[in-house]
């Protein structure tokens, strides 16, 4: 809400107790307390049922990110699945259908490429939907996102590799998520199968609420998880926190005109400014 008055404007905003997302996984590991599958399954069923409630009024998130995941504690409990989700920053939130680029020309598809290889100079990709390679995002994108998130709390690593920025735009295009050699339960990896596709084969988020799998997370192994790459984490988090402050001293020291010939280059290959955060 927000009060104005003569002198000030307050804005009121609900509070989260909690650190963000990532930051609570890393404390807790660090603090020898137990992460489980159960956790994970848990908050990612929450996550979920955010993204569906904002989906249920025909908008899409178009910002899932570890830092906009914000949770509230329970004082009585540390366990992570007592914890309750609130999701941040729908600001850039869009009706379904306005990001949606319609345009698939030999020019179009250099210009993106072009686009795609001056971005991830800058940004981060690893939360980038297949989709968006092709300048869309809607709806089932969010659950592409989203899944990343879940595919990270379960392994402590990005689903998608590579050696560069590059490297792992390729593996995205190709739907590449690795999943051999991964300590998660063949229930977690056939799930994976199901969002890491194609937008018109992903579930939707009602769909994927649906789900046995998620759906009955309570059954799902209370173990503390096996071979969490818990360095790999912190230092994915920590990258990932800098390149936004890296961004953010980009946007206050750089010409205007550098700053225009990379907007542009986003614009080209999504048609859509707000996506950069």
């Amino acid at each position: 809400e927000i009060f104005d008055t003569p002198e000030y404007v307050y804005v009121v905003q609900e509070y989260a107790n909690g650190d963000n997302l990532f930051n609570t996984i890393i404390n807790l590991l660090e603090s020898g307390k137990p992460f489980s599958e159960k956790d994970a399954l848990s908050l990612y069923f929450q996550i979920m049922s955010g993204l569906h409630a904002i989906h249920s009024n025909n908008l899409c998130h178009k910002d899932i990110k570890p830092e906009n995941i914000l949770l509230d504690k329970n004082k009585d409990s540390t366990s992570p699945n007592t914890f309750l989700v609130k999701i941040t920053d729908v600001g850039t939130s869009r009706i379904f259908g306005e990001l949606k680029n319609t345009v698939s020309s030999s020019s179009k598809k250099e210009a993106d490429s072009k686009a795609i290889s001056q971005l991830t100079k800058y940004f981060d990709p690893t939360f980038v939907p297949v989709e968006l390679l092709q300048g869309n995002y809607e709806e089932k994108s969010d659950v592409w996102v989203a899944t990343v998130l879940l595919y990270l709390m379960l392994t402590g690593n990005c689903p998608f590799k590579g050696e560069d920025p590059n490297e792992i735009i390729k593996t995205i295009s190709r739907k590449r998520v690795t999943l051999k050699g991964i300590s998660i339960s063949d229930d977690a990896k056939d799930f994976m199968k199901k969002i890491f596709v194609d937008y018109s084969q992903r579930l939707n988020s009602q769909q994927v609420l649906d789900y046995e799998y998620i759906k009955n997370y309570e059954n799902a192994s209370n173990e503390n998880l096996k071979n969490f790459d818990l360095n790999n984490f912190k230092t994915f988090s920590k990258s990932h926190l800098l390149k936004k402050n890296i961004i953010r001293i980009m946007a206050n020291s750089m010409r205007r005109e550098d700053i225009i010939k990379i907007r542009e280059a986003f614009l080209n290959m999504k048609g859509e400014e707000e996506f950069i955060t």
